[in-house]
């Protein structure tokens, strides 16, 4: 019965840590000049053995995002990188955005 009990709870605990293994974090947001949408950039980390992600994210100015169970929200997603800074702006009604990426090289410190 105790045997039986432990391997419930190790299988409890492994699938709630398996659920949600990314984390994002809101960077910023821009609302579109209509008022009607918002572009938001997110950070998402999955963990130490992963690549930060950045992505922007548009959606109607009335609802909101929310995480799937691995933690990442993919729902509107329009730009996905790994280069860095993501800078967001809206012209008119459509998007643009900027990539900055700052590599720092022992060659570039001399």
């Amino acid at each position: 019965m105790i045997k039986k009990r432990l391997l419930f709870v190790l299988l409890g605990v492994a699938y709630v840590s398996a659920c949600a293994v990314c984390g994002e974090t809101s960077l910023s947001e821009v609302t579109s000049p209509d008022g009607d949408y918002v572009a938001t950039v997110f950070r998402r980390n999955c963990g130490a053995t992963s690549a930060l992600l950045y992505h922007v994210n548009i959606r109607k100015r009335s609802s909101s995002n929310s995480a799937d169970h691995r933690g990442v929200i993919e729902q509107g997603q329009v730009f996905l990188t790994d280069a860095g800074k993501v800078t967001v702006f809206w012209k008119a009604k459509k998007i643009w955005w900027s990539i900055v990426k700052v590599v720092l090289s022992s060659a570039s410190r001399s």
